[in-house]
């Protein structure tokens, strides 16, 4: 597992939070998910498939997905309840949940 986001994910987590422009919530969320996303699958990530579902299609559990929704947070600024975090399957899920949360800010 990665403990670090990649420099250009790094950088679309800076841009967003200055800008909240939805145009970065993918290249965040996969900063995100990289960090929880074993080495041989982060191609997989990069595919730039967003069905691609969390725990059977990356390997991600239950303790991997609160880690996810802890840096989230960090990104958007508002915390993610455990019902929303349930219906957090695929990566597309996750990106719409994370741009919901920047549409409050604004």
């Amino acid at each position: 597992m990665g403990t670090h986001c990649s420099d250009a994910a790094s950088e679309a987590i800076r841009v967003l939070r200055q800008t909240g422009n939805p145009r970065y919530v993918p290249a965040v969320v996969r900063g995100i998910l990289e960090q929880q996303v074993s080495v041989e699958l982060l191609p997989k990530l990069y595919s730039g498939d967003s069905s691609l579902r969390l725990a059977e299609d990356l390997g991600i559990d239950s303790l991997a997905l609160m880690e996810i929704a802890l840096r989230a947070e960090e990104t958007a600024g508002f915390p993610f309840e455990t019902a929303e975090l349930a219906r957090v399957v695929t990566v597309s899920d996750f990106e719409r949940a994370l741009q919901a949360k920047l549409s409050l800010r604004t």
